[in-house]
């Protein structure tokens, strides 16, 4: 009865862990104020073996070292695919400030796009806007780059 139990726990966990198509690649980008370290995020199984393909627009907050302290997704479009490696991706990045530490957190919001061509996935992440982005650019922010996977 205890291998049994211990059998059908086994296979419980198991599926509680995320398939992913992509081994994870770290990420080590500098863009404007900041930099960032940490790992590219990766592509959910399933999202590729249905094609599906969408974004995930995350907010991050960092403490004035550059660790995260919250993280929330803010809209996901499909639902339910993606959201769980963005949250991922968040945990592992740390930003590193170049011209200011802030004296509190600071929230950095970018978009994570996974798209499938030719048979291969790919995340991309872009900036939507940051704090500090928003004093910098007179209350304006797009869209910009911040690395390719």
């Amino acid at each position: 009865m205890k291998t049994l139990s211990a059998v059908i726990a086994a296979v419980l966990l198991s599926g509680c862990t995320m398939a992913t198509t992509m081994k994870p690649q770290k990420i080590n980008s500098v863009y404007q104020w900041k930099s960032f370290t940490g790992r590219m995020p990766i592509y959910p199984y399933q999202a590729f073996k249905d094609q599906i393909e969408g974004y995930v627009d995350i907010k991050m907050t960092y403490n004035e070292y550059g660790q995260l302290i919250d993280s929330d997704i803010t809209e996901s479009h499909p639902a339910g695919y993606f959201e769980k490696s963005a949250l991922r991706y968040a945990t592992d990045l740390e930003i590193d400030r170049v011209y200011r530490i802030p004296e509190i957190g600071e929230s950095v919001k970018q978009r994570l796009i996974f798209t499938i061509k030719d048979g291969k996935s790919s995340v991309e992440i872009k900036d939507i806007c940051s704090d500090y982005m928003l004093i910098a650019r007179g209350g304006k922010c797009d869209p910009v780059n911040v690395g390719d996977s």
